[in-house]
């Protein structure tokens, strides 16, 4: 707050700083997914809000697929021992899917929203 006070453009640089919050990570959680509905003017999109929580499997295993990636001592230790998690094919398909489905209503409505006559 005091770098906003003092700067020489305050307005702008809270704009910067907004958009950095938006902007400074990948988008891997529900909060993230909903702050970007808000962010972008979808805030009365009440079915995305509600169906955000649907997308909560597919962070969790891409969380757990990028750790489980990382080395840990265990794995150092012995080669023989699995580390990683085994996942159908279409389990990783239905996720996917049901991820780009979201995303592509979240274009729809910001499509109505920025086409409002």
């Amino acid at each position: 707050m005091a770098e906003l006070l003092i700067h020489d453009d305050p307005r702008a640089a809270l704009m910067d700083a907004y958009v950095l919050s938006l902007t400074g990570s990948s988008l891997q959680s529900q909060s993230q997914v909903t702050a970007s509905l808000a962010a972008l003017g979808l805030q009365d999109e009440r079915d995305l809000f509600r169906d955000s929580r649907d997308l909560n499997p597919l962070f969790r295993t891409r969380n757990e697929i990028a750790h489980e990636m990382d080395m840990t001592p265990a794995a150092l230790r012995d080669k023989n021992r699995r580390t990683r998690r085994e996942r159908s094919m279409s389990s990783y398909i239905e996720m996917c899917h049901d991820g780009l489905d979201y995303c592509q209503r979240v274009l729809n409505a910001l499509d109505v929203a920025l086409n409002v006559t």
